[in-house]
C-alpha cells in the first residue's frame, strides 16, 4: 500500500508507503535518554515516550496514557515506573499500571503497549512489527567489536531531519555511478550481495585524476578508500572504512541510520567513530577524525539536497554501468509485507559486481 504525500522541501507529490517497515530502528544515542526524566519522541505515526528506570534498563511504551489520555512525555520517572502527570498513575516498563495513588485494585485492562528496546555500542533501537510480533534473534543489530574493547573515539553524531521517501537513502547501496558525479571518486571496485536481511556493498575508492580534490563535498586528494557497508533491515546501515587520510592509515566506522516520522518525513542519524591510532594522542585522534566527519558530512549533504529536490522514480530506466537497483529495492520490500507473504526471491543470496569503468570516461569528455 502506498500514499501520495507532499515533499516538504518542494512542495511536490511524492509516493511512500503507508506501512512502516518491519525491523529494528535506532532512535538515538542511548545516552541522550539516561537522565531520569522521560523523553517523547515522534515516530511510525504516533508519539511513543522513552524513560530510564531506576534499575538502569532503557524502556519505551506508547505516548500516551490510556485511563484519560495525558501525555507520558510530561510525566516523571518513579523508580522503575514513569507517573502520569495527569492522574499519578504509575506505568512500569512492561506496560503495566503497577500503582494508582487513589485505588486499592488496579484495573485488569490498565496496560498500555511497551515496546521492544536494545542498546548496542551507545545506540538504542526500537522494534516496529506492525504484525506485533517479537523481534526474531536474528535480526538484531550486530555489535561492534571495536567499540565494545574501548578501541574507538567517541561517536561524532548528528541528527537531520528528512522529508521524502527513506527508500532513496537505500537506493545508495546499490548506485556505483553515482559516487562519480557526486561524491568526486572513482570507483576502482563496486560490488553487491544481499541475502536474507542483510544488504552489502563492497567498494574502493579513490580521488578522481581530473579533480584537485578541494571541489566541496570531495575527499581530500590524498585520500583512498576501501568500504564494506552492510545494511540490517531496513533502517541500519554501518560503512567500515580502511582510510589513507592525509598519510595516516586508520579504520572508522560510519553508521547511517533513520526512522519514520510521518508518511513522507524521517529522522537520519549520522555517525562517525574510529579505531585509536598509536602515537596518536586524544586530541590529535579527534581532530583528526573531526576532519574526516565533516568531509563524510559534506559527502552527504551532497545527496541530501538531491534527495530533498529529487522526484521519486519508481521504475527507473537503468543502463549497463548502473548497479542492480531493481534486485535492491525487491530486497527492500520484505519489510513492508507480512512475514508469510515474503516471497523467495526477496530474501535469496544475489551477488553483482558493477562494472565501473565506463565512469572513467566521464573525466574525459
Amino acid at each position: 500500500m502506498s500514499l501520495v504525500v507532499k515533499n516538504l522541501a518542494q512542495g511536490v507529490e511524492v509516493t511512500t508507503p503507508t506501512r512502516y517497515a518491519r525491523g529494528w530502528h535506532c532512535v538515538g544515542l542511548a545516552k541522550n535518554f539516561q537522565d531520569g526524566k522521560p523523553h517523547p519522541l515522534d515516530i511510525f505515526g504516533t508519539t511513543l515516550v522513552v524513560f530510564r528506570a531506576e534499575s538502569g534498563q532503557i524502556h519505551v511504551l506508547d505516548g500516551f496514557c490510556p485511563h484519560m489520555g495525558a501525555s507520558l512525555g510530561g510525566g516523571r520517572v518513579v523508580g522503575d515506573t514513569l507517573a502520569c502527570p495527569f492522574h499519578d498513575w504509575r506505568w512500569g516498563g512492561d506496560g503495566r499500571c503497577k500503582q494508582i495513588p487513589y485505588a486499592k485494585h488496579i484495573p485488569i485492562k490498565a496496560r498500555v503497549k511497551s515496546w521492544p528496546v536494545m542498546e548496542q555500542c551507545g545506540m538504542l533501537f526500537v522494534y516496529h512489527d506492525p504484525e506485533e510480533n517479537p523481534p526474531p534473534p536474528e535480526v538484531a543489530i550486530p555489535p561492534i567489536q571495536a567499540i565494545l574493547s574501548g578501541e574507538t573515539t567517541d561517536w561524532n553524531w548528528e541528527t537531520l531531519p528528512m522529508p521524502g521517501v527513506e527508500r532513496e537513502l537505500v537506493d545508495n547501496l546499490a548506485d556505483a555511478p553515482h559516487f562519480y558525479a557526486v561524491h568526486k571518486t572513482c570507483s576502482v571496485h563496486f560490488e553487491n550481495i544481499f541475502e536474507k536481511h542483510v544488504a552489502v556493498q563492497i567498494t574502493r575508492q579513490r580521488a578522481r585524476d581530473d579533480l584537485s580534490g578541494n571541489e566541496p563535498g570531495a575527499f581530500s586528494a590524498d585520500t583512498t578508500l576501501e568500504i564494506k557497508t552492510t545494511r540490517y533491515g531496513p533502517a541500519y546501515l554501518i560503512s567500515e572504512y580502511i582510510v589513507d587520510y592525509k598519510g595516516v592509515a586508520f579504520e572508522t566506522y560510519l553508521v547511517l541510520a533513520h526512522y519514520p516520522v510521518t508518511p513522507g518525513t524521517w529522522n537520519l542519524h549520522v555517525g562517525v567513530c574510529a579505531k585509536k591510532v598509536g602515537g596518536f594522542d586524544n586530541d590529535k585522534m579527534a581532530a583528526v577524525i573531526d576532519q574526516f566527519s565533516q568531509e563524510n558530512r559534506a559527502s552527504l549533504l551532497q545527496d541530501v539536497e538531491i534527495w530533498q529536490t529529487k522526484k521519486p522514480i519508481d521504475h527507473p530506466v537503468l543502463c549497463e554501468g548502473d548497479g542492480p537497483v531493481y534486485q535492491l529495492r525487491r530486497w527492500y520490500d520484505q519489510f513492508f509485507c507480512n512475514v508469510n507473504e515474503i516471497e523467495p526471491d526477496m530474501v535469496r543470496r544475489f551477488e553483482r559486481v558493477t562494472n565501473t569503468d565506463s565512469q572513467f570516461n566521464w573525466g574525459k569528455m
